[in-house]
Parts: structure tokens; C-alpha cells; sequence
């Protein structure tokens, strides 16, 4: 063998190595997650997929409306499941891992087109460990986000063969995507950034790609309407799809331009710039603090805190998923301040920085479609993607010296990534322990005749420890065999593991005590809506949907809560039970009136 010879097998070696190394860590990461069962929604998707009996009718999931999310491929996915492992959770555990280490080696394959393997290698380590993804990787029910994250990232990676067959397995990657999850939406705009920054296409050869695009849009359109849905998913969704117009809309302009170009027309025009993005800074501030657009403004203000808090932090915060607390919006204002700094820091350098243009539009571009979003950190599983590319670019660039210093930093935040995940692991499996014996719990106190009988819940688990934790009718009738007429909570538990006592004043009126009250309590005076939060600062009193009404106030460091129940109501087909530290208790029998 001769010494070039030699000298080429090495880098690829090297890279091949590095490639092997991310899907092993993204596979030994969660690989106790194998043992975490079913929990929460899995119940209610699995056995949609039991009732259609898995693959026998494959055409069916494509007329199937899940609430008003149309996701056929991802059915088809959890459908093969069903017919491999049936009622077997391991079984899906191990198909998550596999599309998660495929993901990161997607991940590792688009970084090494824009950087080095030592760059790309951090970029692809830092998603496979990202401890904010755990509830993508573990939780079945979030299948769809890393279906929909696989097919956007082969969609991207076939953008690098500069020919028609590239361009239209894009396109169709882009449809596979959509009929995954419909937040890939987005993947026309990263295609478009990708095409300009990465490839410097010009304005003729994007609207080209945007045509196939459009083709694929309009066969997902169409698909939708077939299932009776909307086809552009109804005017909740119009600002977000409009912002993702706009955006494509500066790429086309950019492209018929030339990046050097668009930059320098910038450029002669900076301070104007600075004062627009200050002046939008303030106004976005000023509507969040008071006006008619308070509202929407805050929760587009709070989804920019709790985006970056969970892309930033190695540490899970898990009081920062679900109800957010009311002043979480003035970080948003911090986040886009911060930004504006990155901006004018950066300005000079932005220009013979197309790449990192490129993953700045590939990151606002897939937070777009889950702008509104809080209530859970798989939302963020793409984003992971370019924001991780992002530090792999930087260290990518940096001299020698300051590259080891970096990656020393970088293995450092891996080790706490990784010690994350496995207490989030831990965290599901006691979710999954503890809805398995709940539901032996209502069973067992019902004698094994749920039919007729209604289960009340007054105090249920819904995010305890950070992770969906909720009992529902499916889970009963998975696991049990039990289907009560309902099961209704009082008080839905989030965040903290509570300390709750529960008993009968008389026939019609009950008294609860959480102790060491530290909050994520939250009731309803419809049985629908969660959205009357429970604090020791103030006391409440609600209609009840089961009574006369509800109340809560502080004693002391305890949250004292009481219900009086409706005289008229019959009491004989209902049975009461509460959560406390951990696990699911019937609460003693009522009293006789």
C-alpha cells in the first residue's frame, strides 16, 4: 500500500469512526429506556392502531384524523410496531432508539458539508445527548417528531446532488415529512436556506425547487381534505404559515441578489437597521406589558424563554415546561435583546459567514410553526438539530489552542447531558410503574365492575417529575380490562411530586391538604379547560362540575383546598381517589348521609 494511499483511508476512517461513535452514544444514552412501558397518550394511539389491526388495512391511515392532526406515516410507523411486538413496549422502545441514533448520523452527515469531522462530530454528539429530547426518544406517543426530523434531514442531505433527481427526492422527502408531523412545513424555507447559503443557487434555480415543493404541498393539501380536514390546517395555523411565506420570500430575494450583494445593501443601510430592530425590540416589550395584544404577545414572548432555556441548559428545568410562570414572557424580551447584540457583534463577519446564515434560518424556521408552544420539550427535538450545528461551526473555526479548550468544555456538558437523560429515563419509568398500578388500583376498588361506574380523580398526575404522567379511560382498558362510563380530575398535579391528605367532612363535602405546597396545581370549572391555577397567594373559589363549587387558599406553607358536592347528585356509581408522593390511593369510603 502506498503512502497516499495510506494517507486517504486514514480521513475516512476518521470520519466513518466518528460517525459510528454518535449513533452509539445516542443508543447507550437511552438504552434504558427499553424498559419504560406505556404511559398517557400511548394508549390512545396504540389502540387506534389496534382497532385499524395494524398493517391489514394500510390504506385506512390515510383517511385517519387524529384530533385535528393528520399524521398517516407516523400511524404506519406505530403500525408496524403493532405487528411486530403487539402489546410489547420494548419492542417500540427499540425502534425510537434506532430512528433517534439514525437521526444523529443525519445530523453528523449535513454537519461534515458544512465543517470539519471534529465540528460535526460535536454537532452530531451534542443532539444524540440533548437532555431536552428525552420526552421525543422515550414517550411512543412522540413518534411524530422523529419521524418528521429523520425525513426533513434526508431531505436536506439529497439537496447536495446538484441534479433533478436530488431535487425531487427533496421534495418528496418533504412530503413523507408533512404526512409525519405537520411542523415540517418548514422544510421549504431550511431547503430554501440551504440552497442559497450552502449551494449559492441563484433566483431561478430556488423558485424551481420551490415549484416541486408546491407539488408536494399541494398533495398533503389534498390528502388532508380527503381525511376531512382543512387543508391548510384552519386560521389558527394562517400567522404561522405566514411567516414562513415571508421568510421564503427574503430568500427569493436574496438568491436573485447573490448573498454579497444583499449583504452590502444591508450594510450601507445599517444604522437604519439597528434602529428597526431596537424600535421592535420596544414595541414587542410595551404590547406584552399592556394593550389589547398582551395575550398573544406573552405567550410569543414566553415560547422564546422556554425555547431557550431548554436549548441552552444541560440541566432540565422542569417548573419551565407546561404552565410557565406569569413573568416567563419578560425573557423573551432578554432572549431577543441578546440576539440583537449577537447581530451587531457579528455584523462584519456575516458576510463570509454563509453557513452560519444558513443554520440561523434553519433554526427560526422550525421554532415558527411551534412558536406557541410550551407544554412539552419534544417540540424542540428539530431545533436541537441546528442549534447543536451552530456550536459545532464555532468550534469548528476556532485555532487550535482554543478548539481543545472548547471540545474539553464540550465533553463536559456531554457528561452532564448524558447523567440528564438517565434521570429523565428513570423519571418515565416511574410514570409507566405508577400508571400500571393506578389503574390495578381503580380496578381492584371498583371489585372488577367498571361498567356504569364513574372514577373522580381529586387530586391526578398530568407532568409530575417532568414527564406525562396522566391516567385515562384507554390506559384502563389496556391495562385492566376496566372501562368506567368516565374518569374526571378535580385538580390536575404538574412539576413536583406532591404530599396530599384527603378525607370526608360528611356526605357532601371533602377536604384537601397538599402539603408543602411548591405549586403546578391547576383546576377547572368544566372538566375541559385546566386553566385555574392554584397558588398560595391567592384564594379561589369556582363552580364545580361535580358540585356546589371548589375552593383553595393557603394555611400556612399547605394548600388547603375544600369541594361541596351537589345534594342532587347520585353518589352510589361514583369512586374518589387522590395522588400523593408518587403513586395513586382510593380515598376512604364517604360517609353515609
Amino acid at each position: 500500500m502506498t503512502a497516499t494511499q495510506t494517507s486517504a483511508r486514514a480521513p475516512h476512517a476518521a470520519v466513518v469512526g466518528a460517525a459510528g461513535l454518535v449513533m452509539m452514544l445516542a443508543v447507550a444514552a437511552y438504552w434504558p429506556a427499553i424498559d419504560v412501558g406505556f404511559v398517557s397518550d400511548d394508549f390512545l394511539i396504540l389502540g387506534r392502531v389496534s382497532e385499524l389491526g395494524g398493517l391489514r388495512n394500510a390504506a385506512a391511515y390515510f383517511g385517519l384524523r387524529h384530533f385535528e392532526y393528520y399524521r398517516p406515516l407516523a400511524f404506519l410507523d406505530l403500525a408496524a410496531d403493532w405487528q411486530l411486538w403487539g402489546r410489547f413496549p420494548a419492542g417500540y422502545h427499540a425502534t425510537a432508539l434506532c430512528l433517534h441514533a439514525l437521526n444523529a448520523l443525519l445530523v453528523f452527515v449535513l454537519s461534515r458539508r458544512l465543517m470539519g469531522t471534529t465540528g460535526a462530530l460535536v454537532a452530531a454528539s451534542l443532539f444524540a445527548l440533548h437532555p431536552s429530547s428525552h420526552e421525543a426518544v422515550i414517550w411512543v406517543a412522540s413518534r411524530f417528531d422523529l419521524l418528521a426530523t429523520a425525513w426533513l434531514l434526508a431531505g436536506l442531505l439529497a439537496l447536495r446532488w446538484r441534479s433533478w433527481t436530488g431535487d425531487a427526492l427533496a421534495a418528496a422527502a418533504f412530503l413523507a415529512a408533512v404526512l409525519s408531523k405537520e411542523s415540517a412545513l418548514a422544510f421549504p424555507v431550511v431547503a430554501g436556506a440551504y440552497l442559497v447559503f450552502v449551494r449559492g443557487a441563484n433566483g431561478r434555480q430556488l423558485l424551481g425547487q420551490l415549484g416541486l415543493f408546491a407539488l408536494s404541498g399541494g398533495v398533503y393539501a389534498w390528502l388532508r381534505q380527503g381525511a376531512g380536514l382543512a387543508s391548510a390546517g384552519g386560521a389558527a395555523r394562517l400567522p404561522k404559515l405566514g411567516a414562513l411565506a415571508c421568510l421564503l420570500l427574503l430568500l427569493l430575494v436574496v438568491a436573485q441578489l447573490g448573498w454579497a450583494r444583499a449583504w452590502s445593501m444591508l450594510g450601507l443601510r445599517r444604522r437604519r437597521v439597528r434602529t428597526a430592530v431596537a424600535g421592535a425590540i420596544a414595541v414587542a416589550g410595551l404590547l406584552a406589558w399592556a394593550g389589547p395584544a398582551s395575550g398573544p404577545m406573552r405567550r410569543a414572548l414566553t415560547s422564546l424563554t422556554f425555547t431557550a432555556v431548554h436549548l441552552l441548559s444541560p440541566i432540565m428545568l422542569d417548573s419551565m415546561v407546561g404552565t410557565l410562570p406569569p413573568a416567563a414572557w419578560m425573557g423573551g424580551v432578554v432572549v431577543l435583546v441578546a440576539l440583537a447584540t449577537v447581530l451587531v457583534v457579528g455584523w462584519r463577519h456575516a458576510e463570509r459567514a454563509p453557513r452560519v446564515v444558513f443554520l440561523a434560518v434553519f433554526l427560526v424556521a422550525v421554532l415558527v410553526p411551534i412558536s406557541s408552544m410550551t407544554e412539552g420539550t419534544r417540540y424542540l427535538y428539530l431545533a436541537c438539530a441546528p442549534a447543536a450545528m451552530m456550536i459545532g461551526l464555532v468550534i469548528d473555526r476556532l485555532r487550535p489552542r482554543g478548539r481543545v479548550w472548547a471540545c474539553a468544555l464540550v465533553v463536559l456538558v456531554l457528561g452532564i447531558n448524558t447523567w440528564q437523560v438517565r434521570v429523565k429515563t428513570r423519571d418515565w419509568l416511574w410514570a409507566s410503574h405508577m400508571t400500571t398500578e393506578a389503574a390495578a388500583i381503580i380496578n381492584g376498588t371498583l371489585g372488577g365492575r367498571c361498567a356504569g361506574q364513574n372514577v373522580v380523580l381529586v387530586t391526578a398526575p398530568v407532568r409530575v417529575r417532568g414527564v406525562y404522567s396522566n391516567l385515562n379511560l384507554e390506559g384502563l382498558e389496556w391495562l385492566q380490562g376496566c372501562s368506567p362510563a368516565s374518569m374526571n380530575a378535580i385538580v390536575r398535579v404538574g412539576v413536583h411530586d406532591p404530599r396530599v391528605e384527603a378525607r370526608w367532612l360528611d356526605a357532601y363535602s371533602l377536604e384537601v391538604l397538599a402539603r408543602d405546597y411548591r405549586g403546578g396545581f391547576v383546576t377547572s370549572n368544566n372538566w375541559r379547560t385546566f386553566d385555574i391555577p392554584l397558588t398560595l397567594r391567592d384564594a379561589i373559589r369556582v363552580a364545580s362540575p361535580v358540585g356546589r363549587w371548589f375552593e383553595a387558599s393557603s394555611s400556612g406553607q399547605d394548600l388547603a383546598m375544600r369541594l361541596a358536592l351537589d345534594r342532587r347528585l347520585p353518589l352510589s356509581n361514583r369512586s374518589w381517589f387522590f395522588f400523593s408522593e408518587g403513586a395513586l390511593h382510593p380515598l376512604a369510603r364517604r360517609p353515609i348521609p
